[in-house]
Formats: structure tokens, sequence, C-alpha cells
């Protein structure tokens, strides 16, 4: 009976033993944002990236409060990993749970970043280091200011604010100066802005100017000859030429606006072009795009001839082209 008894003690003091050292297991969870575990600061558009790691766990539950929701993080997720965030616009908090196997032990680890708006972008000057400082095209230009982002600066380039000509992605080290590649633009003076997560800076004026540039020689004058007497000639009168200028017949089948493009107005833009250039009012060659140039023009030439300047190329002014060049 005593053997008996002490058989009973032995196991019961081994298993309560036993179930120390399980109730002694670490169980832990670590997450953190661009490999910090602090509440952060950043930027609006800013894109962090999470790392989380883990000890004796076997399912983990990833979380946020906080929008935009970020594919790939809430719901179930790896013990361990990376995740790059997109774009963040407001205030998240970000949590992961996790759980032993048997789900005895759950530990949990959450971090929070504070989206702020910092400097709006402003622009001091913009410059090359070309000949005379002139922006020449296809050559480097160099922008100075404040408020730039390390990314996602856009530089905008044309005569209309809403719908610039050309959109250049520029980056900054020092939130003060970045610099770009002048764009191969029809020579003339362009508005210049730059947007970021921060805002739109002022407007600049630019010259961009063509990269064949004629260099200009000086001209000696030649001697001038002894002046030899003719006889007068008998001048006779010269057929009078007429001075109209023949433009290729252009009948519009579509109504064309602004934004237009060839590929779906059966190539309507760039007949509409080359017959605004050949009357005058378009000083560029053909490009199928309906940009700001062209609805420029189009709005000359219904000035031009009596008709509301809204841009749109209606049936009137459709009508009107083919008058003009159908004759």
């Amino acid at each position: 009976m005593k053997k008996y008894l002490s058989l009973v003690i032995l196991s019961a003091v081994f298993g309560a033993y036993h179930f120390a050292l399980a109730d002694a297991q670490t169980y832990t969870v670590n997450l953190k944002m661009d490999g910090v575990d602090y509440p952060q600061p950043m930027p609006y558009g800013s894109t962090p990236t999470l790392t989380w790691t883990t000890t004796d766990v076997s399912s983990c539950t990833a979380s946020q409060t906080g929008s935009p929701v970020i594919t790939g993080w809430n719901g179930s997720v790896s013990s361990s990993g990376t995740l790059k965030l997109p774009n963040l616009t407001n205030d998240t908090t970000f949590t992961i749970t996790c759980q032993n196997t048997g789900n005895t032990a759950t530990v949990t680890d959450s971090i929070r970043v504070s989206i702020g708006f910092f400097v709006k972008p402003s622009l001091m000057g913009i410059s090359s280091k070309e000949n005379g400082g002139k922006i020449i095209q296809g050559t480097t230009a160099y922008v100075q200011g404040k408020g730039f982002l390390p990314t996602d600066n856009i530089l905008n380039i044309g005569t209309l604010i809403s719908s610039p000509e050309f959109t250049i992605n520029a980056s900054s080290i020092d939130d003060k100066n970045l610099s770009f590649t002048v764009p191969n633009l029809n020579p003339g003076t362009y508005s210049f802005w730059l947007k970021n997560w921060n805002g739109m800076s002022e407007l600049q004026m630019i010259t961009i100017v063509s990269s064949s540039t004629p260099v200009q020689t000086p001209t000696v004058p030649a001697a001038t000859p002894a002046p030899v007497l003719t006889p007068a000639p008998v001048l006779v009168p010269s057929p009078v030429v007429s001075a109209s200028v023949s433009l290729p017949c252009t009948s519009l089948t579509r109504d064309l606006k602004y934004q237009s493009r060839d590929s779906n107005t059966a190539g309507g833009v760039s007949s509409l072009q080359s017959f605004l250039q050949k009357k005058g009012a378009l000083n560029s060659e053909p490009t199928g795009y309906f940009g700001a140039m062209t609805l420029a023009a189009v709005k000359k030439f219904q000035s031009d001839n009596l008709i509301s300047p809204t841009g749109f190329i209606g049936p009137l002014t459709r009508a009107k082209i083919k008058a003009l060049s159908c004759q």
C-alpha cells in the first residue's frame, strides 16, 4: 500500500513539474515599421515596410484600423514576414495576434503611424548649365525650392494647369533640389509647376529652345565692284498670280473634343491638326492627340469664322472646315 501511494505522489509531482515547464515556455511576436517598433509620424503618401517575427507560435492573424485597407495584411499571415505598404493617407494602427499550438497562449503586438502634411512645395528657380542658362531640349535642368519629397514629385510643363503638355516624376535627396531631363516639346514659353503629396507649388514660366540652335558667325562685307552702266530693260507687265493656298479636302465624320485621340476617332485628330497647320492656326506637326495647343488653335479658328469659340468640333465647325477645304 505504501509503495502504491509513493508512485501516486511521484506521478503528481512529475506532472506538476512538466506543467510548470510548459507554462514557462516563451511565446513572442514583434512587429516593426521601417525597422523600429514605436509609433512614427510620416508624411502623406509614405510607403513604409512592415516586418514581423515570432517565437513558438503556430498561427497569426493581422488586422488594422484606418484606411486604405492594405492588401496582404488583413487576415491570416505567416509567423514571420515583410510587407511593403502602399501610399498611406490616414492615421493607421497595424496589429498582429498569434497563438501557440492548442490555442493555450495568445500574444499580440501593434504599431501606429501618424500621417501629417508637411511643407507645401514652393519653387525658387529653374536653371541650366547650358550656354547662357538656356533650357534646351534633351539636356538637364535643375529646380530649386522647398517642400520636395524623396519621391512622387510630379513636374508639370504646359499651357493649362488641368492638362499639362508633359509630366515628369522626379526625386529629391534634400527637399530643396531636384533635376529633370527637358522634354522634346516645341520651342516656346510654358508654365511650370510641381505637385506632390503636400500640395501644388506656384507657377513659373520657362522657355524651351531647340537642341539644334544655329551658330551665328560674323560676316565680312564683300568689296563693292565699280558700277557698270547698262541700258534700262524694257518692262513687260507680268500676269497676276493668285496668292490663295490650296488645302487638301478635310471632311471630318466625327465630332472631336479636347483629349480625343486618333485611335478613337479614326484618324480624325491628325486630319484636324493638318488642316489647322495649313491655315496657320497651329504651329506644330500632327500628333494625333487633341492637346492644349490644338484646343487653342481650334478656338482661334472658330473665332475667325464667327463660330462660338468652345474648342469643340461639332457639326457646325466640321461643316465650315469642309467648306473651306473641299471647294
